[in-house]
């Protein structure tokens, strides 16, 4: 006489231990990520988070993932599951992406607002605008560093405009007047 092999939902139960903030901790097999494992009738593995939104929802839509809202990964309440996109999932999560996505203010401080905030088009790292300004060159407002650029002559000596240039441009200056 064979034995009728017991219904996934029964097995899926007696594996479930409910606790006051409303979490179903899995009690069976968790994988080294923390997720529970079940094993269905056809013997395959799964976790047993998908198998229960699968049990009390249906099935996982195409292309998206099931994202834990209480964050425990061996809870397996439906009501604490969302099915996500993977780019949601990540965002939301305690990865770097996740943390520097819910960063609201650059290293230095400046608040990320739409005007503030520069993305590289073909990619998603946000660049704060006002560090940008900080970073880039000034201007030389010396009007002889400019006239000596001007006429394509080298002016930098660790900083300091050489003399014969400066007497090149006050040469121009009175010629001009």
């Amino acid at each position: 006489m064979s034995r009728l092999p017991t219904p996934l939902i029964e097995r899926f139960e007696r594996q479930v231990a409910r606790d006051k903030s409303g979490c179903w901790l899995w009690q069976g097999t968790v994988s080294a990520l923390g997720y529970g494992r079940i094993t269905r009738a056809d013997f395959s593995k799964a976790m047993a988070h998908r198998v229960a939104y699968e049990l009390y929802v249906g099935p996982i839509p195409a292309g998206l993932e099931l994202d834990h809202l209480c964050r425990v990964r061996s809870c397996v309440n439906p009501d604490h599951l969302e099915a996500v996109t993977r780019r949601e999932n990540v965002l939301r999560s305690k990865s770097f992406a996740g943390e520097n996505a819910a960063k609201s203010r650059c290293i230095h401080g400046h608040e990320f607002t739409p005007e503030n905030t520069y993305t590289r088009p073909g990619s998603r790292r946000r660049e704060c605008r006002a560090c940008q300004s900080e970073r880039r060159p000034k201007v030389s407002k010396n009007p002889v560093r400019a006239w000596a650029k001007a006429q394509g002559i080298p002016v930098t000596v660790r900083g300091r405009i050489p003399a014969e240039i400066v007497a090149a441009y006050e040469t121009r200056q009175q010629a001009a007047a």
